[in-house]
């Protein structure tokens, strides 16, 4: 009796999670077609065609401009276990995610823009300036990919981490090429995590607001929530907002829904040991190129970010009642908010693991179909504009 106690005791709690938020999507669902009335789902406009191809088309080259870049970069630190400052840069790739993605796009305007660092230094060294890219296609993808490369790369970063030294062992003995070795012992470990990353990194540019509405430049490289926004915010157009929010949601909760049932495929094995061989002075000039290369392009925006932080007098700033009060509610607001999702997310990976063990639960229809339901309900917000 106590283990089944302790048994529904880890189900109920997650379960209860999962019908709350699939509970508010469908209420979201139901006030949406209610408003919406006899608009129709499927996309007739031309506008709002060329809307979803260039959302889709910005959110599939920035998925994949992330994953190779993750993927390089990844396999560089994997090999490149001891350096100076190595755990700080893990560390500031792995806060990708929570950067303000609105400071970052003006960081990447001051690095990139037209009077930013990089055309000063060339107009200093050739009198001429390059101009500027960073407004349209060019510089959706730059901020997208500097947000997102460095999640993948912390993520398959793990799963170099995980693959266990015997093999590396074995591949040595083998005498294997590096080629043959990623390609026989690492690529087997990786590839079944990059499907999830992708998905996920897919329908954060699939969803991307601040950047394309600060970076895009003009309508034509408008996505569909930026395109929801002017709806609302400019046109006052309802029925067409309803119309794009209908379409985006439909689009991501397809997506959502697919990936839910894609898993990483890392064990909780870390591999700690020092590699049983030594990589050719090439190969490790190119490793530590290729980290040397991107921690410079991660670190730039930031640094302009706090070069013009300290330049606005900042202490003046800091020192008002305003920022103050605001301060203190924003602390507060983070706080609770971090520990619901933390018990929400706990709940919801207890309940989960009892769908995902046959000796808890029969695997069946019923068992999978409850672990997509979970799953769903925990990634629901990157579905919902």
């Amino acid at each position: 009796m106590r283990y089944l106690w302790r048994f529904r005791a880890s189900l109920w709690p997650g379960l209860t999670v999962t019908a709350l938020l699939l509970g508010f999507t469908g209420l979201l669902l139901q006030t949406l077609a209610h408003r919406s009335g006899d608009l129709t789902l499927l996309p007739s406009d031309p506008h709002i065609l060329s809307l979803l191809k260039f959302t889709l088309f910005q959110a599939s080259l920035s998925t994949l401009l992330s994953i190779l870049i993750g993927l390089l970069l990844a396999w560089s630190l994997a090999h490149q276990p001891r350096f100076r400052g190595r755990g700080l840069l893990v560390s500031l790739l792995a806060s990708s995610l929570v950067l303000p993605s609105l400071i970052i796009a003006f960081g990447i305007i001051t690095v990139l823009g037209n009077h930013g660092w990089l055309n000063q230094f060339i107009e200093l060294v050739t009198g001429h300036t390059m101009g500027s890219f960073v407004y349209g296609l060019g510089g959706i993808l730059v901020a997208h990919v500097y947000l997102n490369a460095s999640f993948a790369a912390i993520s398959l970063l793990r799963a170099f981490e995980s693959i266990p030294i015997e093999k590396y062992r074995l591949a040595k003995s083998l005498g294997l090429t590096p080629w043959q070795r990623f390609r026989t012992v690492e690529w087997l470990a990786i590839r079944g995590s990059i499907p999830s990353i992708a998905a996920t990194i897919f329908l954060l540019c699939f969803s991307s607001f601040a950047i394309v509405l600060l970076l895009g430049g003009s309508p034509a490289y408008n996505t569909l929530e930026v395109a929801i926004y002017e709806a609302v915010r400019i046109d006052f157009d309802l029925p067409r907002a309803l119309q794009l929010a209908w379409i985006q949601l439909t689009i991501s909760a397809v997506l959502l829904l697919a990936s839910s049932r894609l898993r990483t495929g890392l064990s909780n094995l870390k591999n700690t040991t020092v590699f049983p061989w030594h990589d050719s002075r090439g190969w490790q000039r190119t490793q530590q190129v290729i980290i040397a290369l991107m921690g410079v392009l991660y670190l730039l925006p930031i640094l302009a970010v706090v070069s013009d932080g300290v330049s606005a007098d900042l202490l003046q700033i800091v020192t008002r009642p305003l920022f103050l009060r605001s301060l203190a509610f924003s602390l507060a607001i983070a706080t609770l908010s971090a520990l619901l999702t933390l018990l929400f997310a706990l709940a919801l990976a207890d309940a989960q693991r009892n769908f995902g063990s046959p000796f808890r639960i029969p695997h069946g229809i019923f068992s999978r179909l409850m672990r997509i339901a979970i799953t769903f309900s925990g990634s629901v917000y990157l579905a919902i504009p």
